[in-house]
């Protein structure tokens, strides 16, 4: 028998000598013998060769015979190798052995030593009628394949009748038609196909239907269509077509091959519908889901498929990439100064910018209001080799902005801050790259404009305890937990007190007491300073009212409260603020607002009129942190201010720094000049306090006198003020 029609045994026996001596008595057959000394190598075995009968010993380590025969059971279920188990003799085993091997499938139990004889028969015997399985599962299959084949033969007539009675209906009702010979040349076309493609019939006759080919498809592309209806007699799919004028049109299509009894094309019938409307629809609607409809970029659904991909590309090749997340700074101000409209125009012009900043293998996406995203990819080599490429496209974008974008009549100046992450890292998932970068631009934005900063775990630890105040802040509001606290204001000359100013205090029950430079920022940034704010101004005044109520006010000239940029922009704050004051019926004059200075050089017209109805009002305005911003002498001549605030960064080193003192000067000329009520805070030595007075300040507050002070304190202040001038 030839050695590739040999049946093959398989030996697998722990102990050499036993696979020896199997081997030798099982060497006067003409079978291919193979053997295994365990049972992951005989499962192993048996899915490389053809295993006719498996001679199986019991006792074996790690996987005994049994589990061996339940394993393969399990792999060939459909079709079971048969097993001879072989173990020792023993008397008391050998029963309950014989049962176990039946049960896990075996043909036969033969125990050692062996009968070679007997074991010689047993193999014959399996192995005869293997064999014969075999023949007759080959048997079967032809049989089957034949029952199949004729199955095939009926279905392709009935299909091919009724593929020719769509064809005929087609052809005479509402559908493009064309028949043509089994050449392929144009034998009639209907009117439909007429009324599609400006083709009359009888410009098409004998004509070939490439006359109507666009370009768009390549020859690969109509080398598998005429091999799809040479194979299977039918092809249905979207093509580019184009019509006698020379307009490019999408049609759906369906080519039928009509053969005769032998097998012999006779003709082919094409027909179709003109879906080029639909196929717009579809692209429109696929746009809008996957594109910005302002700068075309992709939008955050679409980048996040782009870079789930690439990252797992770059994971498979080893490369590497970063993300970089950035926005314009101070976006909401050129919105709320010149109108959204110019803010369109200043997004677009952005988005071309980054566009030119890029390689061609990196996309930038629009992800939400002034928010774009950018994916570096394709970078050969690792993380350093990335964040080099990364920092470098960083600065590119960041000097591309330093010249003015002309939108219309205004000439704007932009500028961003960027955060980068880098992938691949820890396998992280791509939402968490994302964040990271997010995370890595707040806190570039936190150090000031134009930074760009790589993602850290400090970044996430300051993000995670971001997180935790925001949703105890959200927590405090609701259940009203913050409080007011009061900072007097002394006359830098008599040192008496002339008011006070409201700031926010917060004392966490399990944190502890939180600065405000924690919490305002996260209440400025969610949109919860709003609300913050409005019970602030109420709680103000509920307060001023009781303080008039016991003529507490004699002498005090008013209590200024810190305004929220996000509450004073509400359309309707100047309407509330003054339903307050008359609800609680106080003197107005009693009432100061401290505003910022981004406040008033963002959209001047609105500001100018809102803070003329509060001055009507005699509700009295003073401009905090007064130097740091972009105030000018046009804002103070312009609009109704009462108080400078000088900010206490220039008091800290005013003995030491000369350029902090000019500035103060300047501040005290402007203030005489424009005839404003100026108080310094910060204030925390004597010596800051004679240089203040010597250069006109009228006002102070810090340490010096007194911190900011609960109510009750505050209050004590006020009946001692009351008790030494009566």
């Amino acid at each position: 028998m030839n050695a590739n029609m040999q049946q093959t045994v398989l030996i697998v026996d722990d102990i050499e000598a036993n696979i020896t001596l199997l081997q030798r008595i099982l060497s006067r057959l003409d079978i291919n013998i193979i053997t295994a000394s365990d049972g992951e190598h005989a499962i192993e075995l048996t899915n490389n060769h053809d295993v006719s009968l498996i001679l199986l010993d019991v006792n074996m380590p790690r996987m005994s015979g049994f589990e061996v025969a339940e394993q393969l059971a399990i792999i060939y279920s459909e079709n079971p190798i048969p097993i001879i188990f072989i173990t020792a003799s023993d008397e008391h085993k050998k029963d309950i052995y014989r049962l176990k091997g039946y049960e896990y499938g075996a043909l036969d139990y033969i125990l050692k030593p062996f009968n070679n004889h007997v074991l010689l028969a047993k193999v014959k015997v399996i192995l005869r009628l293997r064999e014969q399985e075999k023949k007759l599962i080959t048997q079967n299959q032809q049989l089957q394949d034949e029952i199949n084949h004729r199955h095939e033969i009926e279905q392709t007539l009935r299909e091919q009748q009724r593929e020719l009675l769509i064809a005929a209906n087609a052809f005479e009702y509402g559908m493009a038609s064309i028949i043509t010979d089994d050449k392929g040349n144009i034998l009639r076309a209907n009117p439909d196909f007429t009324a599609v493609t400006g083709y009359s019939e009888q410009e098409v006759l004998g004509k070939n239907p490439s006359i109507l080919q666009s370009g768009r498809h390549d020859s690969a592309f109509y080398k598998k269509m005429w091999h799809q209806i040479d194979s299977q007699g039918i092809w249905q799919g979207e093509i580019w077509n184009q019509r006698k004028n020379g307009e490019i049109y999408v049609q759906y299509q369906t080519i039928i091959k009509i053969i005769d009894s032998e097998g012999q094309v006779l003709n082919y019938i094409a027909a179709f519908t003109d879906i080029t409307e639909k196929k717009e629809r579809e692209d429109h609607i696929h746009y809008l889901a996957h594109y910005d409809s302002l700068t075309g970029l992709p939008n955050r659904p679409l980048f996040t498929e782009l870079f789930t991909k690439e990252l797992s590309r770059t994971k498979r090749t080893n490369q590497s990439g970063a993300i970089l997340f950035l926005d314009l700074n101070r976006f909401k101000n050129i919105n709320d100064s010149l109108g959204h409209q110019v803010g369109d125009e200043v997004l677009i012009e952005f988005a071309n910018r980054l566009l030119r900043c890029l390689r061609k293998e990196d996309t930038v996406a629009r992800i939400s209001g002034d928010e774009f995203i950018i994916l570096i990819a394709n970078v050969n080599g690792n993380l350093d080799a990335a964040a080099s490429i990364a920092k470098a496209i960083s600065q590119k974008i960041i000097q591309s902005l330093h010249a003015p974008m002309e939108i219309g009549p205004h000439e704007i100046i932009a500028s961003t801050s960027i955060g980068i992450s880098l992938f691949p890292n820890n396998d992280l998932p791509v939402e968490t790259i994302i964040k990271q970068a997010d995370t890595a631009l707040y806190s570039a934005k936190e150090d000031g404009w134009e930074n760009v900063k790589f993602f850290d775990s400090e970044m996430e630890v300051t993000a995670t305890h971001r997180l935790h105040i925001e949703i105890a802040l959200r927590k405090a509001v609701e259940n009203q937990d913050l409080q007011i606290y009061f900072q007097p204001k002394f006359n830098i000359q008599t040192g008496s007190i002339t008011g006070a100013e409201a700031l926010l205090r917060w004392h966490h029950e399990e944190d502890g007491f939180i600065s405000p430079s924690d919490f305002i920022p996260i209440a400025e940034g969610t949109g919860l300073i709003v609300k913050i704010s409005e019970w602030l101004l109420d709680s103000v005044c509920k307060q001023i009212q009781k303080w008039e109520q016991q003529q507490l006010f004699d002498g005090i000239q008013n209590v200024s409260v810190n305004i929220s940029p996000r509450h004073f922009r509400q359309q309707d704050f100047v309407e509330k603020l003054i339903a307050l004051v008359k609800y609680y019926d106080i003197s107005p004059a009693h009432l100061e607002l401290e505003l910022t200075e981004d406040i008033i050089t963002t959209n001047v017209a609105d500001v100018r009129n809102k803070l003329e109805i509060i001055n009507e009002c005699g509700i009295k305005i003073s401009i905090d942190n007064f130097g740091t911003g972009y105030s000018s002498l046009t804002y103070l001549q312009q609009l109704p201010i009462h108080s400078l605030k000088i900010d206490r960064s220039f008091i800290n080193d005013i003995d030491e720094n000369s350029e902090h003192k000019a500035l103060i000067h300047a501040i005290m000329s402007m203030a005489n000049t424009f005839h404003l009520n100026t108080v310094a805070e910060g204030v925390e030595t004597v010596q800051q306090q004679d240089y203040l007075q010597q250069q006109g300040c009228m006002e102070f507050q810090g340490f010096l006198r007194s911190p900011a002070i609960s109510l009750d304190k505050f209050n004590d202040m006020l009946q001692q003020k009351k008790t030494e001038h009566s």
